[in-house]
């Protein structure tokens, strides 16, 4: 059986990286759900990705959802979670852009934690709710594979491992903040790290149950001195990736339009 990878991409997790793997490994058999104007990519959508897509390997994007049909045995469920603190604050520098006023930027984030940013989003994304016994649960036994960015080169070594397709798992940076100057200021302020803490103890929780009790298990069993590194490439613009990417907004995009149930 061919299964199909589902990469369920949760915000600044190192998502757009993955996604340049899958493109780079499938190219036309990519299908990035994100092209679509839909808030839920679901099993609704899967004959019609099915129809674009003919050799299709893997989907991914912040919008796919695992709804039943999802979670059979035809799909490799694959996820990334990224420690709070840090995954919160590169959530901030990517909202707030370009800034040459760090002392501003970094006032206004006590304002932006309280009012804009989702409080235990990776809870959130794996549960559908702010449920931590849910999340645990779905990472255990819905989750082929959950990845932390943190160790985001070990992952993709067990994912070359796991993965029902062979992967090219080089890789070019993707959505990296240019504002690291703010993150590293926000990181000097005791009460801003505090407050992100205090909004995200679930997520801290559900992060710890990764790291201890998921990917400790993977390493056991798939990590070999053998297993190959990923390289460190100079371009996103490889081949395959082009061609995913061109597919994906030109044909899939539009077709989808027309065609969607």
């Amino acid at each position: 059986m061919n299964k199909i990878i589902l990469f369920r991409h949760i915000v600044k997790t190192a998502g757009s990286t993955f996604k340049f793997v899958l493109a780079n490994s499938f190219g036309l058999s990519f299908c990035n759900s994100m092209m679509v104007k839909t808030s839920a990519f679901d099993s609704r959508y899967l004959n019609l990705a099915k129809r674009l897509f003919p050799r299709l390997r893997a989907i991914g994007g912040h919008n796919v959802t695992l709804d039943a049909a999802f979670r059979t045995d035809r799909f490799f469920r694959v996820t990334f979670l990224r420690e709070p603190v840090s995954r919160t604050i590169s959530e901030y520098q990517h909202a707030i852009g370009r800034t040459t006023d760090v002392p501003k930027a970094v006032d206004s984030f006590p304002q932006w934690l309280n009012n804009t940013s989702t409080p235990n989003q990776q809870t959130r994304k794996v549960a559908r709710r702010e449920d931590l016994d849910e999340a645990k649960y779905r990472l255990e036994n819905i989750y082929d594979f959950v990845g932390l960015t943190e160790q985001f080169d070990a992952s993709l070594r067990i994912l070359s491992r796991m993965a029902p397709h062979q992967l090219d798992i080089d890789y070019a940076r993707k959505q990296t903040s240019e504002q690291v100057t703010v993150g590293e200021e926000i990181r000097k302020t005791r009460k801003h790290v505090e407050a992100i803490r205090a909004a995200n103890e679930l997520d801290r929780a559900l992060y710890d149950y990764a790291r201890e009790h998921l990917f400790e298990k993977y390493k056991v069993r798939f990590l070999r001195r053998d297993t190959p590194y990923p390289r460190r490439i100079h371009t996103k613009y490889t081949p395959n990736s082009l061609l995913s990417m061109w597919y994906n907004k030109l044909v899939f995009r539009m077709l989808f339009r027309n065609y969607a149930p």
